[in-house]
């Protein structure tokens, strides 16, 4: 019993400040200005192109924000430098 407390006191525990995460989700503005789009540009872009993330609503009204998945926003444009670029 006493091994199973000491272990458990000496695991060191990371604190991770919420204020230096990265978002999680990113709104549709925040998406445009991160891509240096207009709205209307970006909604262009993810009619154009297939393997843009698609968004999600938190709610169910026509009116709900609309979010895209940080880690998907980043891997959807590393991918789509490389093939613009010809890097694969």
């Amino acid at each position: 019993m006493n091994n199973v407390i000491e272990a458990e006191k000496s695991q060191e525990f990371e604190e991770v400040s919420v204020t230096k995460m990265k978002p999680l989700w990113l709104s549709y503005n925040t998406v445009c200005e991160l891509l240096c789009l207009e709205r209307n540009g970006l909604r262009s872009l993810m009619r154009r192109e297939k393997l843009f993330p698609k968004a999600f609503k938190l709610g169910t009204s026509r009116q709900a924000a609309v979010y895209f998945d940080r880690e998907e926003i980043e891997t959807w444009y590393q991918d789509f430098k490389e093939r613009y670029r010809g890097e694969k």
